[in-house]
């Protein structure tokens, strides 16, 4: 049975080779088909490292000499710019959404959002601040792929 293409007047002698010729159309039309993200094979190199926010808030505490009771509840300037980056740490080096770094610290998601925005901001024009938070970010980048989920 012959099949006629709707669409680019050609003639088929069987579905297989129809769609062959639509493969080879859509590959020349778009490009190569992105890979599948069920694939595990298809996304080895593409793997993203996500870093535990207790794991980031260890390292900070480590960084900074200070106890996690601080680190977490502490008032002063030093305790609050130690959990700034560490709430930045998390979301920008250990790709965690603010939903949970919110969860995993208990402070509201507005805290999250300033502190992650302030240091942001403060790393352009702090270069104390820059390389603290390069030397961390180094460190967790470091880490093997075990303590990370």
């Amino acid at each position: 049975m012959m099949m006629k293409s709707l669409v680019d007047n050609h003639t088929f002698a069987n579905a297989e080779e129809m769609k062959q010729h639509y493969r080879a159309v859509r590959l020349r039309i778009y490009g190569k088909p992105k890979a599948n993200i069920q694939d595990p094979e298809l996304c080895v190199k593409k793997r993203i490292k996500r870093i535990k926010v207790s794991t980031v808030l260890e390292h900070t505490r480590a960084f900074y000499k200070i106890s996690l009771i601080d680190l977490l509840q502490g008032r002063s300037m030093g305790y609050v710019r130690a959990r700034h980056i560490s709430m930045w740490l998390a979301h920008r080096v250990g790709k965690k959404s603010m939903h949970a770094i919110v969860e995993a610290t208990n402070f509201g998601l507005n805290t999250v959002y300033e502190a992650i925005r302030k240091i942001d901001v403060r790393r352009l024009h702090d270069p104390q601040l820059y390389a603290e938070t390069n030397a961390l970010m180094a460190k967790l980048e470091a880490l093997p792929w075990e303590e990370t989920t």
